[in-house]
Formats: structure tokens, C-alpha cells, sequence
């Protein structure tokens, strides 16, 4: 069944990123390559907030409201109103799994 298969899915993706993550030091999460660009620890957080902000609004929409519009958002607004790239390393790796597996 396809959703069980999505469901199993989020599942692992959850070991791939804290793995792909929780190997690297706090000021290395830090580092952009450019102004523009975002920092691991920036892209963690961001997933983070997408689970706990977005995610079920946008499923809950999909499944039940599919002709309402998505609610707008601006992730680069988040991310420096949200001070992503200040915040701690393994704290926000951890809020990322707690929140996918709540998901």
C-alpha cells in the first residue's frame, strides 16, 4: 500500500539525516559557502520547523480541503527571524527527529 510505503519512508529518512548530520561539529554546521546559501545547521532547523509547522497543515489540506490554497511561507525569513544558524548543533538535529517521528 502506498501509504505505508510513504509512512516507512519518512521512517528511514529520519537515521539518513541525523546520520548525514550528527557527524559533523558544531562550527562546521555553521559554515555557508556563500551570504546567500544556507548552512547545514540553517537546513536543519528549517526541517524541523517544516514538520512541526507545515507539514501537517499541508497534509491535512491535501487530504481533506484539496481545492484550498496552501498557506504562503518564507523560509528564509525564518531562518534568520528564527536565528537558525545560532542555535545549538545536536539540540536542533534532535528536535528534528522528535517532531518527523511525532509526524
Amino acid at each position: 500500500m502506498l501509504q505505508n510505503a510513504i509512512i516507512e519512508r519518512l521512517d528511514q529518512d529520519i537515521s539518513v539525516i541525523a546520520g548525514l548530520v550528527g557527524c559533523i561539529e558544531a562550527n562546521q554546521s555553521r559554515w555557508k559557502p556563500t551570504f546567500e546559501k544556507w548552512s547545514i545547521l540553517e537546513v536543519i532547523n528549517h526541517l524541523a520547523d517544516e514538520e512541526v509547522e507545515n507539514f501537517k497543515t499541508r497534509l491535512d489540506l491535501t487530504l481533506h480541503h484539496p481545492t484550498q490554497e496552501w498557506p504562503a511561507i518564507t523560509p528564509d525569513t525564518w531562518a534568520e527571524d528564527g536565528t537558525y544558524n545560532i542555535r545549538h548543533h545536536s539540540e536542533s538535529t534532535e528536535r528534528f527527529v522528535l517532531a518527523r517521528k511525532a509526524s
